[in-house]
């Protein structure tokens, strides 16, 4: 589960950037891009076969955080803010993108067999998933 636990824990500097307006991280390490430019961040790498990894989502086996949504977002919004910028089309834009990243937001759960806790790491910000 090394892989998902750091997805897990990317999600959060990067909706931090977001809901606070702030810069992203210098550096963000990921192993994998899911389909829907997701980062893994449940507890299952791959669907199990046979499921179509459609489980329910109250087990969140196949969650992701809109990672490359969240991305293009930043940059849109940072671009945006140029005096230059065409208003309509970043509001467009940046509509579009908030849709999608509601499709896959920022989760966390409680999960003591998996060592996942909803409030672990502590966050020095509160973070709402949108």
């Amino acid at each position: 589960m090394l892989v998902t636990d750091a997805s897990l824990d990317s999600q959060i500097g990067l909706e931090t950037a977001i809901q606070y307006d702030l810069g992203l991280p210098n550096a963000i390490y990921l192993d994998a891009v899911d389909r829907g430019g997701l980062v893994r961040t449940g507890t299952e790498l791959f669907p199990e076969p046979g499921t179509g990894g459609n489980p329910p989502p109250s087990t969140h086996k196949t969650t992701g955080y809109a990672y490359v949504d969240t991305v293009l977002y930043y940059n849109v919004r940072e671009a945006c803010k140029s005096a230059a910028a065409n208003d309509a089309a970043c509001d467009s834009l940046l509509a579009l993108l908030a849709s999608r990243r509601k499709m896959n937001p920022y989760q966390r759960w409680d999960n003591p067999a998996a060592g996942r806790l909803s409030t672990f790491p502590p966050l020095p910000l509160p973070l709402s998933s949108r």
